[in-house]
């Protein structure tokens, strides 16, 4: 055996340099699924060429470096005595060292003074192994295995051969594993680090944790195979009709010199087909081959938050006989997002934003979201009248995507990087740092980028300035020219398509809508140093990445920001922070269960309970301030008309469908108490209309003169949707009657000496 020092300094060479980030990963590409045929395909069952690694695994937890004594990923090497350990998920929270709650700063072991430098003694490990039998009918083909995220940084190998390296812990790292297998039992062994130089830039405002925390799996693909996919579309100058476009990446194997072709088809939201296209492949440079498909598609449906129409594209690679090679199917939305006049539009028509940041957390199990509680949450968004989500401040589960694309939410996809405590000197323009935040960019890019539902890139959250910027967001357009990007973490800097700011007060926003000059940055109430002219965004949107912070009772003056958003058309919004109370749950000494903050886990030094300070607690139920969120939010505004004759105005805040579908439940108070009531159809106003409607309640005039009067209107689903049953709130309003000043009655009694006082009708 070698001996443990070898190995330390090796080990040490990877993770505190920043210019090796990866080694033998496999570039990335579209998230897809391999099926063997067409029904297949469409069937939506597990495909025969995927095998989950999900659930068991042996595990061996070590606290600090100098611990690793043994080389655990030979074949030979006896695991029996190691623990179990339930992947995906986070090792603090199975019983291995603590949880640690940073609001900036990183926990010990990160030099903060000398980086890229991590502390061996506190930098504990992770030592996984599991075994798996590779199926008879994959031999021959490629294996891929997947990780779906890691954190920190990982090593890998299989049959005790060493497979390759991988950082950035919110990004799916694969390796090709084919060479390293056996017919048979096979075995994988994984190395975590619970820090390394990239942890540097993942200074983000959360729990620190640690382990394999997203889905593990091997996926077989020919050794001639579509090897990535790029969708999109345009649109004719009334944003009627479409053009679809489709790049396709083909790989073969030097030793398959078959004729090929490929079908693209596309199937439109009823399953209809829309057109079935077929390429032969002849032109193969080398191992590769690059295909563009366009096809004209005649008034498609459109995708938005509020309508998310989605269609299917099936691409089929096909034999010169005829024989399906393999087929990958992906959702695809007709949409375009673009900065016209200062204003964001999809397909033609410019939208809000109504947002909120969301760390992607579960109390129970860390960073490891199971899809029933991420669907909950999509489902929660839509309820309470929230259209956007912010990935604070990383790239989410591939499956969050898929469920804003089918139940309609905007989404601004954030990279990977944060330096709150060094932005001052990292990145900045350090070239050693510079492949690595490039990476950070493209790899979200090139995974994320054919989903509808994101309308932004972000090149990360407070991360300072400089030169690597401006080369990530170059790699990025390379890659994707159809969304703009956001960065606030230099605000006048021509990285960003938007100027973006972080908690203003009302007052400053309107200032800086109405292009006052100079300006001072604050945030939170500090000075930042930072003037900013009208000539710096000129020609930007402004949109706000965090405000209405919702720590303890809070949200009170949202009605203010919503009033000058949609005052000034290049006000686009704001993302609220943050949406779920980030809190564990632990059982106490005495048996009982708590929500528990920073400092409730011995870790130290801790930012206490800043990470309690969501709109919904850990476990979804919402907080007071989540509902004065969704009646802001409302997609609905509601004015008196003459109410003795009962009218009032209905405005249809949508951009893009109308109010079909809603009751109007009305209940009209005397002084308090209910005196009539009524159901009503609301109207189908369009998108961004305007109507009169009459409530049929009957006024005396005794009720005018001697009673407080108040109107109050419900908007109430009429049937049940996929994201809320029926009779679920929409929104609401209450109208108060205008009323005659009154003569007050105080009665007789002893006199007393007081000071004045002023009584209001």
């Amino acid at each position: 055996m070698k001996s443990n020092r070898k190995n330390l300094d090796q080990v040490h060479g990877i993770w505190e340099d920043p210019r090796i980030y990866s080694i033998n990963r496999r570039p990335m590409t579209a998230t897809a699924v391999r099926f063997n045929n067409r029904d297949e395909a469409l069937s939506g069952k597990t495909p025969s060429r995927f095998i989950s690694l999900n659930g068991s695994w042996k595990f061996n937890w070590t606290p600090s470096a100098p611990d690793l004594l043994e080389e655990f990923y030979g074949l030979e090497f006896d695991n029996q005595e190691w623990d179990e350990i339930e992947v995906p998920g986070v090792w603090q929270l199975q019983g291995y060292g603590n949880p640690h709650y940073r609001d900036r700063g990183l926990p010990p072991g990160i030099d903060e003074k000398h980086p890229p430098r991590i502390d061996p003694r506190q930098n504990s490990l992770g030592r996984y192994r599991k075994t798996f039998s590779l199926p008879q009918d994959w031999q021959g083909q490629a294996v891929i295995l997947h990780f779906g995220a890691v954190q920190a940084a990982l090593q890998v190998w299989v049959n005790g051969k060493e497979v390759g390296y991988s950082q950035d812990s919110r990004l799916p790292a694969e390796f090709d594993i084919s060479e390293f297998l056996v017919v048979g039992e096979n075995l994988i062994s994984a190395l975590v680090y619970r820090f390394s130089d990239g942890s540097y830039l993942e200074d983000q405002d959360m729990w620190y944790l640690n382990g394999i925390f997203r889905d593990v799996y091997l996926y077989m693909a020919p050794r001639t195979r579509i090897e990535d996919f790029y969708l999109r579309c345009d649109f004719d100058p009334d944003y009627q009709d479409a053009r679809f476009l489709a790049d396709v990446i083909l790989f073969r194997d030097g030793s398959d010199d078959r004729i090929n072709s490929l079908h693209v088809e596309l199937i439109d939201p009823n399953k209809k087909q829309v057109f079935s296209h077929q390429e032969k492949i002849t032109d193969w440079e080398s191992s590769n081959c690059k295909i563009g498909i366009e096809k004209a598609v005649i008034d498609p449906a459109k995708w938005s938050a509020e309508d998310p129409a989605l269609y299917t594209v099936v691409l089929s690679l096909v034999d010169e006989g005829g024989n399906t090679i393999e087929v990958i199917p992906a959702k695809f939305g007709f949409r375009v997002v673009e900065i016209i006049d200062r204003q964001i539009l999809l397909n033609g028509k410019p939208i809000l934003i109504n947002g909120v940041n969301r760390h992607e957390f579960d109390p129970r199990t860390g960073y490891a979201v199971s899809r029933e509680s991420m669907e909950d949450q999509v489902k929660l968004l839509k309820q309470f009248n929230i259209n956007a989500v912010r990935t604070a401040h990383y790239p989410n589960h591939p499956y969050f995507y898929d469920l804003c694309d089918r139940y309609g939410l905007y989404v601004m996809d954030e990279a990977n990087l944060e330096s709150h405590n060094f932005v001052k000197h990292l990145p900045r323009d350090k070239k050693e740092w510079r492949d690595a935040v490039v990476s950070r960019g493209t790899r979200m890019v090139l995974r994320d980028r054919n989903h509808p539902s994101i309308i932004f890139w972000s090149l990360g959250n407070e991360a300072g300035g400089g030169e690597n910027f401006q080369h990530m967001r170059q790699a990025m357009l390379e890659l994707d020219q159809t969304r703009p990007i956001h960065y606030e973490g230099e605000h006048t800097s021509p990285n960003s398509d938007v100027i973006s700011l972080m908690y203003p007060s009302p007052a400053f926003l309107e200032k800086l809508a109405q292009g006052q000059k100079p300006l001072r940055f604050f945030k939170a109430g500090e000075i930042l140093g930072k003037w900013i002219w009208p000539r710096d965004y000129a020609n930007k949107p402004i949109l706000v990445c965090e405000y209405a912070h919702a720590m303890g009772n809070s949200i009170s003056s949202l009605h203010k920001f919503r009033d000058i958003f949609e005052n000034y058309p290049h006000c686009a919004g704001g993302y609220i922070w943050d949406m779920i109370d980030q809190s564990l749950l632990r059982e106490m000494e005495d048996g009982t269960n708590a929500w528990t903050y920073g400092g409730d886990w011995e870790d130290k030094p801790n930012d206490g309970y800043f990470c309690i300070n969501g709109l919904f607690q850990p476990d979804l139920k919402p907080n007071p301030h989540a509902y004065e969120v969704q009646k802001v939010y409302q997609p609905l505004e509601v004015t008196p008309g003459d109410l003795d004759q009962g009218e009032v105005k209905i405005h249809n805040k949508n951009s893009f469908i109308t109010l079909e579908g809603m009751d109007l439940h009305w209940v009209l108070t005397r002084d308090g108490q209910p005196d009539q009531s009524g159901v009503l159809p609301v109207p189908a106003i369009p998108a961004g209309g305007q109507e009169k409607i009459l409530v049929p309640f009957q006024l005396t005039e005794q009720i005018k003169e001697m009673s407080e009067r108040h109107l109050l209107l419900e908007f109430i689903l009429r049937e049940e949707t996929h994201w809320a049953k029926a009779g679920h709130r929409i929104g609401w309003e209450q109208i108060s009657f205008p009323t005659k000043d009154q003569k007050v009655n105080i009665p007789s009694g002893q006199s007393a000496e007081t000071t004045p006082l002023i009584i209001h009708p």
